[in-house]
């Protein structure tokens, strides 16, 4: 209730038990999971009803580690895994995620199915269908909580706007990278994810 109160323009809705998602999905034209989820038996629960749904869904966050539980394909998704992230998806470490990271998207993908966003410096984006990208923006001041919920978000909101999973992945990486080093012209310490919003605003209207 504090944060509504600070955000009036969000739309919430409380959920108790998986099964509350059912109406919603019917609802809903795709979904970001994992962000400040937890790993709990109620996440659980959420994550497996998402599971058997029939939408794109992005994971991110606790989502991915609920997913390394699974070990579940889908095409209809984006994983957006930071190196720590992405070593348990694999059952490895995140040093050696860093050593190979085209090694490392290619297993998860192959693993996950779908589209992966390696997330870090030169994040990479690999799906089936298209040829592995590299992101050519982005900095240093971007390491920083809450960048990856505003990547996943980003994403989530271009699927719901029409986008494939694979052409939301490399638009909003692209986005929300550039967004980024737009909003260091005040200098990168203490850059803070919110701080993206008004250049992805002015981005996708002014492209």
């Amino acid at each position: 209730s504090d944060l509504n109160s600070g955000r009036p323009e969000l739309m919430v809705r409380g959920i108790d038990r998986g099964r509350e998602l059912l109406p919603l999905f019917a609802q809903a034209t795709g979904i970001v999971l994992g962000s400040g989820l937890g790993l709990t038996s109620w996440s659980r629960e959420l994550m497996s009803f998402v599971l058997e749904s029939d939408l794109p869904v992005v994971v991110d966050g606790d989502g991915l580690t609920l997913l390394a539980e699974h070990r579940f394909s889908n095409e209809r998704w984006v994983l957006t895994p930071h190196p720590g992230e992405a070593a348990r998806l694999l059952r490895c470490s995140s040093l050696q995620i860093q050593d190979n990271r085209l090694d490392a998207i290619q297993k998860i993908q192959e693993a996950y199915g779908g589209v992966c966003v390696l997330k870090g410096a030169g994040t990479l984006v690999l799906s089936q269908k298209s040829d592995l990208l590299l992101c050519d923006h982005g900095n240093s001041g971007m390491a920083s909580a809450g960048m990856g919920d505003v990547l996943a978000g980003i994403i989530g909101s271009l699927i719901v706007q029409g986008s494939t999973v694979e052409d939301a992945a490399v638009g909003g990486t692209w986005l929300h990278s550039k967004a980024g080093d737009l909003a260091i012209e005040e200098g990168k310490k203490g850059l803070i994810a919110s701080d993206l919003l008004l250049p992805v605003r002015r981005l996708i209207n002014n492209p």
